[in-house]
Protein backbone atom coordinates (compact mmCIF):
# COMPACT_ATOMS: atom_id res chain seq x y z
CA UNK A 1 0.00 0.00 0.00
CA UNK A 2 1.39 3.48 -0.76
CA UNK A 3 1.04 5.66 2.20
CA UNK A 4 -1.63 8.56 1.82
CA UNK A 5 0.14 12.15 3.37
CA UNK A 6 -1.60 15.34 3.52
CA UNK A 7 0.23 18.88 3.60
CA UNK A 8 -1.99 21.64 5.26
CA UNK A 9 -1.30 25.30 5.18
CA UNK A 10 0.41 24.53 1.99
CA UNK A 11 1.28 28.52 1.82
CA UNK A 12 4.09 28.44 4.33
CA UNK A 13 7.15 27.79 4.06
CA UNK A 14 7.35 24.56 6.22
CA UNK A 15 4.36 22.91 4.38
CA UNK A 16 6.27 24.12 0.66
CA UNK A 17 9.58 22.50 1.90
CA UNK A 18 8.10 19.37 3.04
CA UNK A 19 5.67 18.79 -0.17
CA UNK A 20 8.95 19.44 -2.65
CA UNK A 21 10.65 16.99 -1.29
CA UNK A 22 7.74 14.00 -0.85
CA UNK A 23 5.69 14.76 -4.04
CA UNK A 24 8.86 13.65 -5.22
CA UNK A 25 9.09 10.52 -3.92
CA UNK A 26 7.22 7.36 -3.60
CA UNK A 27 4.23 8.56 -1.48
CA UNK A 28 0.44 9.75 -2.60
CA UNK A 29 0.44 13.28 -1.84
CA UNK A 30 -1.97 15.77 -1.10
CA UNK A 31 -2.20 19.37 0.09
CA UNK A 32 -4.61 21.50 1.36
CA UNK A 33 -4.91 25.06 1.77
CA UNK A 34 -7.26 27.93 3.00
CA UNK A 35 -5.81 30.12 -0.47
CA UNK A 36 -6.78 28.69 -3.18
CA UNK A 37 -3.41 30.28 -4.74
CA UNK A 38 -0.90 28.83 -2.48
CA UNK A 39 2.28 27.95 -3.82
CA UNK A 40 2.13 24.74 -2.39
CA UNK A 41 -0.95 23.49 -4.01
CA UNK A 42 0.59 23.13 -7.45
CA UNK A 43 3.29 20.74 -6.27
CA UNK A 44 0.44 18.19 -6.45
CA UNK A 45 -1.79 16.79 -9.07
CA UNK A 46 -4.90 18.85 -9.69
CA UNK A 47 -6.93 16.12 -7.97
CA UNK A 48 -5.03 16.23 -4.95
CA UNK A 49 -5.52 19.93 -3.84
CA UNK A 50 -7.91 20.79 -1.17
CA UNK A 51 -9.38 23.59 -0.20
CA UNK A 52 -10.02 24.49 4.04
CA UNK A 53 -11.40 27.10 6.29
CA UNK A 54 -9.37 29.29 8.03
CA UNK A 55 -7.70 27.58 11.55
CA UNK A 56 -9.92 29.55 13.69
CA UNK A 57 -13.23 28.95 12.24
CA UNK A 58 -15.26 26.39 14.13
CA UNK A 59 -15.91 24.12 10.60
CA UNK A 60 -12.04 23.71 10.30
CA UNK A 61 -11.79 20.63 11.75
CA UNK A 62 -14.88 19.09 10.95
CA UNK A 63 -13.39 20.06 7.27
CA UNK A 64 -10.35 18.32 7.56
CA UNK A 65 -11.63 15.29 9.06
CA UNK A 66 -13.96 14.80 6.13
CA UNK A 67 -10.87 15.26 3.58
CA UNK A 68 -8.94 12.94 5.68
CA UNK A 69 -11.79 10.54 5.12
CA UNK A 70 -12.70 11.30 1.48
CA UNK A 71 -8.79 10.69 0.72
CA UNK A 72 -7.83 7.40 2.90
CA UNK A 73 -5.44 9.82 4.42
CA UNK A 74 -2.89 7.73 6.07
CA UNK A 75 -0.87 10.94 7.62
CA UNK A 76 -1.37 14.36 8.24
CA UNK A 77 1.29 17.13 8.18
CA UNK A 78 0.61 20.29 9.10
CA UNK A 79 2.64 23.03 7.87
CA UNK A 80 0.85 26.35 9.73
CA UNK A 81 1.50 26.97 13.44
CA UNK A 82 -2.46 28.27 13.19
CA UNK A 83 -3.72 25.00 13.04
CA UNK A 84 -1.39 23.44 15.92
CA UNK A 85 -4.12 24.03 19.07
CA UNK A 86 -7.11 22.71 16.96
CA UNK A 87 -5.14 19.80 15.84
CA UNK A 88 -3.93 18.89 19.13
CA UNK A 89 -7.29 19.04 20.76
CA UNK A 90 -8.83 16.81 17.83
CA UNK A 91 -5.86 14.41 17.92
CA UNK A 92 -7.65 10.68 19.67
CA UNK A 93 -10.49 12.02 17.09
CA UNK A 94 -8.55 11.11 13.92
CA UNK A 95 -5.85 8.55 15.47
CA UNK A 96 -8.85 6.83 16.56
CA UNK A 97 -10.57 6.87 12.68
CA UNK A 98 -7.20 5.97 11.24
CA UNK A 99 -5.30 9.09 10.33
CA UNK A 100 -2.03 9.86 12.53
CA UNK A 101 -0.56 13.18 13.14
CA UNK A 102 2.70 14.47 12.40
CA UNK A 103 2.51 16.79 15.74
CA UNK A 104 4.26 17.28 18.95
CA UNK A 105 2.98 16.26 22.07
CA UNK A 106 0.79 19.32 24.04
CA UNK A 107 4.13 20.27 26.46
CA UNK A 108 6.27 20.81 23.53
CA UNK A 109 3.57 22.72 21.61
CA UNK A 110 3.57 25.41 24.57
CA UNK A 111 7.42 25.57 25.09
CA UNK A 112 7.58 26.40 21.42
CA UNK A 113 4.98 29.13 21.55
CA UNK A 114 6.63 30.63 25.08
CA UNK A 115 9.86 31.59 25.04
CA UNK A 116 10.16 32.19 29.02
CA UNK A 117 9.10 29.30 29.56
CA UNK A 118 11.34 27.31 26.84
CA UNK A 119 14.60 28.93 28.36
CA UNK A 120 13.23 27.82 32.15
CA UNK A 121 12.91 24.20 30.58
CA UNK A 122 16.43 23.67 29.17
CA UNK A 123 17.78 25.77 32.88
CA UNK A 124 21.12 23.99 33.27
CA UNK A 125 21.21 21.77 30.31
CA UNK A 126 22.14 24.87 27.41
CA UNK A 127 22.82 28.47 27.71
CA UNK A 128 20.09 30.79 26.30
CA UNK A 129 19.98 34.61 26.08
CA UNK A 130 19.79 36.79 28.90
CA UNK A 131 16.56 38.29 28.61
CA UNK A 132 14.02 40.76 30.40
CA UNK A 133 10.28 41.22 29.98
CA UNK A 134 8.33 44.57 30.12
CA UNK A 135 7.78 44.27 33.46
CA UNK A 136 11.39 43.67 34.51
CA UNK A 137 12.17 46.81 32.36
CA UNK A 138 9.25 48.96 33.97
CA UNK A 139 10.83 47.52 37.83
CA UNK A 140 13.80 48.93 37.45
CA UNK A 141 16.19 46.81 35.52
CA UNK A 142 18.73 48.17 33.57
CA UNK A 143 20.14 45.86 31.29
CA UNK A 144 23.52 46.67 28.93
CA UNK A 145 21.99 47.90 25.86
CA UNK A 146 21.64 47.72 22.97
CA UNK A 147 18.64 44.68 23.36
CA UNK A 148 16.43 42.72 20.18
CA UNK A 149 12.73 43.56 20.95
CA UNK A 150 10.68 40.34 20.99
CA UNK A 151 7.43 38.79 21.14
CA UNK A 152 7.62 36.37 24.10
CA UNK A 153 5.15 33.99 22.37
CA UNK A 154 5.42 32.52 18.40
CA UNK A 155 8.08 31.40 16.38
CA UNK A 156 11.47 33.20 16.12
CA UNK A 157 11.33 36.02 13.39
CA UNK A 158 14.35 37.72 14.18
CA UNK A 159 12.14 40.62 16.42
CA UNK A 160 10.88 43.58 15.92
CA UNK A 161 14.28 45.50 15.87
CA UNK A 162 17.10 47.01 18.06
CA UNK A 163 16.47 49.31 21.08
CA UNK A 164 19.80 51.63 21.46
CA UNK A 165 18.34 54.23 24.44
CA UNK A 166 17.34 53.90 27.71
CA UNK A 167 14.59 55.93 26.80
CA UNK A 168 13.28 53.89 23.69
CA UNK A 169 13.42 50.95 26.12
CA UNK A 170 10.84 52.73 28.51
CA UNK A 171 8.98 53.18 25.51
CA UNK A 172 8.92 49.95 24.24
CA UNK A 173 7.76 48.61 27.37
CA UNK A 174 5.33 50.52 28.10
CA UNK A 175 3.96 49.83 24.85
CA UNK A 176 3.39 46.27 24.81
CA UNK A 177 4.30 43.25 26.74
CA UNK A 178 7.55 42.10 24.98
CA UNK A 179 10.78 40.04 25.94
CA UNK A 180 13.85 42.50 25.46
CA UNK A 181 17.01 39.91 24.64
CA UNK A 182 20.62 40.63 24.60
CA UNK A 183 21.68 40.66 21.18
CA UNK A 184 24.31 37.75 20.22
CA UNK A 185 26.84 38.36 17.59
CA UNK A 186 27.87 34.96 16.34
CA UNK A 187 26.77 32.38 13.61
CA UNK A 188 23.17 31.35 13.42
CA UNK A 189 21.76 27.77 13.27
CA UNK A 190 18.71 25.92 12.60
CA UNK A 191 19.31 22.47 13.94
CA UNK A 192 16.63 20.00 11.94
CA UNK A 193 15.73 16.71 14.25
CA UNK A 194 14.20 13.78 14.69
CA UNK A 195 13.44 11.41 17.71
CA UNK A 196 11.63 8.13 16.76
CA UNK A 197 9.08 6.53 18.83
CA UNK A 198 11.59 4.44 20.67
CA UNK A 199 13.43 7.19 22.00
CA UNK A 200 16.63 6.71 19.75
CA UNK A 201 17.80 10.36 18.30
CA UNK A 202 17.54 9.29 14.92
CA UNK A 203 18.82 12.68 12.88
CA UNK A 204 20.52 15.67 13.92
CA UNK A 205 21.35 17.92 10.93
CA UNK A 206 22.95 21.75 11.83
CA UNK A 207 22.41 24.51 9.06
CA UNK A 208 24.07 27.96 9.78
CA UNK A 209 22.13 30.52 8.45
CA UNK A 210 24.83 32.56 6.66
CA UNK A 211 21.65 34.98 5.36
CA UNK A 212 18.22 35.28 6.03
CA UNK A 213 14.81 37.12 5.62
CA UNK A 214 13.07 37.03 8.94
CA UNK A 215 12.88 33.15 9.99
CA UNK A 216 13.50 31.56 6.09
CA UNK A 217 17.05 31.36 5.14
CA UNK A 218 18.36 32.11 2.15
CA UNK A 219 21.90 31.26 1.69
CA UNK A 220 22.75 28.59 4.40
CA UNK A 221 24.85 25.34 4.76
CA UNK A 222 24.09 22.11 6.23
CA UNK A 223 27.58 22.11 8.52
CA UNK A 224 29.08 19.75 11.33
CA UNK A 225 29.73 22.11 14.21
CA UNK A 226 30.49 19.44 16.99
CA UNK A 227 29.53 22.47 19.93
CA UNK A 228 25.93 23.13 18.31
CA UNK A 229 25.57 19.67 17.83
CA UNK A 230 26.21 18.55 21.42
CA UNK A 231 23.97 21.39 22.77
CA UNK A 232 21.31 20.51 20.24
CA UNK A 233 21.25 16.81 21.41
CA UNK A 234 21.03 17.76 24.60
CA UNK A 235 17.82 20.09 24.55
CA UNK A 236 16.24 16.94 22.17
CA UNK A 237 17.13 13.87 25.57
CA UNK A 238 16.23 16.39 28.16
CA UNK A 239 12.81 17.48 26.47
CA UNK A 240 11.95 14.41 24.96
CA UNK A 241 11.70 16.20 21.63
CA UNK A 242 9.03 13.55 19.79
CA UNK A 243 8.76 12.83 16.88
CA UNK A 244 10.79 16.01 15.57
CA UNK A 245 11.82 19.94 15.75
CA UNK A 246 14.08 22.54 14.55
CA UNK A 247 16.09 24.23 17.60
CA UNK A 248 17.43 27.49 16.42
CA UNK A 249 20.88 28.51 18.04
CA UNK A 250 23.15 31.56 17.91
CA UNK A 251 26.38 31.56 19.12
CA UNK A 252 27.65 34.35 21.56
CA UNK A 253 31.22 36.27 21.90
CA UNK A 254 32.46 33.29 23.43
CA UNK A 255 31.34 30.93 21.05
CA UNK A 256 28.58 29.06 23.02
CA UNK A 257 25.73 28.31 21.31
CA UNK A 258 22.86 30.10 22.67
CA UNK A 259 19.24 28.12 22.38
CA UNK A 260 16.59 31.19 20.53
CA UNK A 261 13.72 28.98 20.29
CA UNK A 262 12.04 25.79 19.24
CA UNK A 263 9.98 24.83 15.97
CA UNK A 264 7.72 21.95 15.96
CA UNK A 265 6.50 22.51 12.21
CA UNK A 266 8.16 20.28 9.64
CA UNK A 267 11.65 22.28 8.65
CA UNK A 268 11.25 24.44 5.86
CA UNK A 269 15.00 23.39 5.38
CA UNK A 270 14.53 19.72 4.24
CA UNK A 271 15.07 20.32 0.55
CA UNK A 272 18.84 21.10 1.74
CA UNK A 273 19.01 18.59 4.37
CA UNK A 274 17.36 16.12 2.14
CA UNK A 275 20.36 16.82 -0.51
CA UNK A 276 22.80 16.33 2.27
CA UNK A 277 21.62 12.48 2.54
CA UNK A 278 18.90 12.76 5.73
CA UNK A 279 15.32 12.78 3.99
CA UNK A 280 13.10 14.48 6.94
CA UNK A 281 9.93 14.43 5.54
CA UNK A 282 9.71 11.06 4.54
CA UNK A 283 11.15 9.91 7.95
CA UNK A 284 8.40 11.49 9.36
CA UNK A 285 5.80 10.60 7.71
CA UNK A 286 7.24 6.67 8.49
CA UNK A 287 7.57 7.33 12.21
CA UNK A 288 3.94 8.52 12.06
CA UNK A 289 2.24 5.58 10.53
CA UNK A 290 4.80 3.74 13.62
CA UNK A 291 6.06 1.23 10.77
CA UNK A 292 8.16 -1.13 11.90
CA UNK A 293 12.14 -0.35 12.54
CA UNK A 294 13.47 -2.36 9.61
CA UNK A 295 10.62 0.03 7.44
CA UNK A 296 12.08 3.25 9.04
CA UNK A 297 15.85 2.65 9.08
CA UNK A 298 15.67 2.06 5.46
CA UNK A 299 15.14 6.16 5.52
CA UNK A 300 17.09 7.33 8.93
CA UNK A 301 20.52 7.63 10.05
CA UNK A 302 21.40 6.36 13.83
CA UNK A 303 22.65 8.81 16.09
CA UNK A 304 22.12 6.73 18.79
CA UNK A 305 25.81 7.37 20.06
CA UNK A 306 25.40 11.07 20.04
CA UNK A 307 22.43 10.98 22.35
CA UNK A 308 24.61 9.17 24.45
CA UNK A 309 27.34 10.95 24.20
CA UNK A 310 25.60 14.06 25.10
CA UNK A 311 23.82 12.66 28.00
CA UNK A 312 27.27 11.91 29.44
CA UNK A 313 28.78 15.48 28.21
CA UNK A 314 31.30 14.31 26.42
CA UNK A 315 33.69 16.91 25.27
CA UNK A 316 33.78 15.50 21.17
CA UNK A 317 31.68 14.41 19.31
CA UNK A 318 31.90 12.41 16.25
CA UNK A 319 31.22 13.01 11.91
CA UNK A 320 28.03 12.95 11.95
CA UNK A 321 26.58 11.07 8.58
CA UNK A 322 25.43 13.86 6.66
CA UNK A 323 27.63 15.87 4.11
CA UNK A 324 28.55 19.60 4.63
CA UNK A 325 25.82 21.33 1.59
CA UNK A 326 25.11 24.61 0.80
CA UNK A 327 21.91 26.49 -0.89
CA UNK A 328 20.98 29.77 -1.95
CA UNK A 329 17.08 30.80 -2.34
CA UNK A 330 16.87 32.89 -6.00
CA UNK A 331 13.71 33.73 -7.63
CA UNK A 332 13.80 30.36 -9.32
CA UNK A 333 10.06 29.32 -10.02
CA UNK A 334 7.63 26.31 -10.50
CA UNK A 335 5.85 26.66 -13.82
CA UNK A 336 2.53 25.20 -14.19
CA UNK A 337 0.06 24.99 -16.98
CA UNK A 338 -1.80 28.76 -17.22
CA UNK A 339 -5.44 26.52 -16.19
CA UNK A 340 -4.19 25.80 -13.44
CA UNK A 341 -4.05 29.28 -12.04
CA UNK A 342 -7.28 30.28 -13.82
CA UNK A 343 -8.74 26.97 -12.50
CA UNK A 344 -8.24 28.40 -8.79
CA UNK A 345 -10.44 31.05 -9.40
CA UNK A 346 -13.37 28.79 -9.51
CA UNK A 347 -15.09 26.98 -6.95
CA UNK A 348 -12.23 24.96 -4.13
CA UNK A 349 -11.28 22.04 -5.93
CA UNK A 350 -12.41 19.68 -3.08
CA UNK A 351 -16.59 19.56 -1.87
CA UNK A 352 -16.34 18.25 1.76
CA UNK A 353 -20.61 18.63 2.04
CA UNK A 354 -21.01 15.17 1.57
CA UNK A 355 -19.35 13.89 4.54
CA UNK A 356 -20.78 14.98 7.83
CA UNK A 357 -17.45 14.64 10.78
CA UNK A 358 -19.40 14.28 13.28
CA UNK A 359 -20.17 15.99 17.01
CA UNK A 360 -16.42 14.54 18.26
CA UNK A 361 -14.74 17.14 17.23
CA UNK A 362 -16.66 20.28 18.74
Amino acid sequence: MIPRVLVTGAGSASAMASLEVLAGGDLSVFAADMDRYAPGLFLVPADHRCSLPPADEPSYLSALFALALRHRIDVIVPGSVAELPALAHAREVFEAAGVALALARPRLLALADDKLALAQAVEGVVPTPRSWTSADILAGADPRLPLRVLSPHGAWNGGRGIVLSREELLAAARADDVLFQEVLIGAEFAVDLLLGRDGRLRALVPREMARGQGPLALTERTLHDPAVERAAARVAAHLGIMPFATLHFQKGADQRPRLLDLDVLPSSGAALVRAAGVDLPRMIVLDAMTLDAGALDSATLDLTPLAEAAEADATAVGPLPFRELGAVRTGAQHFVPAAEIRAAEREPWESVGSIRAGRLLH
